[in-house]
């Protein structure tokens, strides 16, 4: 029996709106059904809390059973048969609803909030400018961006929550995106692992992400803002309908509001 369906079927479970500790108990009664011996529950959580696995090595590593996994995984009924217990053991829990970290302008889905386990929190403080980027009517702090239609497209200045945020949903909604940021990674300060995920959505995404962009000035030009910068000595020139600068802010716990 090869472990590319067992892969398969484990990301699928982990994938399931199921807590770590819901998660640990499927595995451990699918390794029952299976009539093998479950890896310790450390090492289960451990794993578990890793989310989808490129690899079935990954689970070795952590301490599991390949044969078990496999031979639990694969079983014609046994995650059915499984979930179905979990199901009827379960107490129902109250769905818990949040508001937009972005706030009740952001007629969209925090993916980007979703990945770095920041939907239950806001955006505090008051958006600022750049030296020479004043706001006018095509450079805008990203409070006004969601209130005005969205454009055709965009440069969005600063890879951190909200610049991700808003260029993410953006992009998903048709606008062309350039994400740029000063720095060479994206999400600066906030936990690598969780970082990973996003960047895994924006690598999905259409969103065109620069970074080492140092901007130095703009200009208009047929309608257009046109930013200028550059990029390890190199001189870098996007054009678009609205600049957003997406600086300076973070999110925080939104029980501290």
């Amino acid at each position: 029996m090869t472990s590319d369906p067992a892969l398969h079927t484990y990301n699928t479970l982990v994938g399931l709106p199921l807590s770590v500790e819901q998660r640990c108990a499927l595995l451990a009664s699918l390794h029952r059904f299976a009539q093998q011996p479950a890896p310790p529950r450390v090492a289960l959580s451990a794993i578990v809390s890793k989310g989808p696995l490129s690899s079935l090595s990954q689970w070795v590593d952590a301490g599991g059973s390949l044969d078990a996994l496999c031979a639990a995984l694969c079983h014609p009924t046994a995650l059915t048969d499984a979930l179905q217990d979990l199901t009827a053991h379960a107490p129902q829990q109250p769905a818990v609803h949040h508001p937009h970290p972005l706030g009740e302008d952001a007629r969209f889905p925090p993916r980007i909030a979703k990945a770095l386990n920041l939907e239950a929190t806001t955006v505090r403080g008051r958006p600022r400018g750049l030296s020479g980027f004043p706001f006018t009517d095509k450079i805008v702090h990203f409070r006004q961006a969601l209130r005005e239609p969205r454009p055709a497209s965009a440069v969005i200045v600063g890879a951190g929550y909200v610049g991700c945020e808003v260029a993410l949903a953006w992009a998903a909604a048709g606008c062309h995106v350039s994400l740029i940021d000063r720095c060479a990674t994206i999400l600066r300060g906030y936990i690598p692992e969780r970082i990973d995920d996003a960047w895994d959505l924006l690598r999905a995404s259409t969103v065109d992400l620069l970074l080492n962009i140092h901007i130095s000035g703009w200009d208009t030009r047929q309608g257009q803002i046109v930013v200028y910068g550059l990029k390890h000595g190199e001189p870098v020139e996007l054009s678009a309908e609205r600049v957003v600068l997406a600086v300076g802010l973070r999110p925080e716990d939104a029980l501290h509001r």
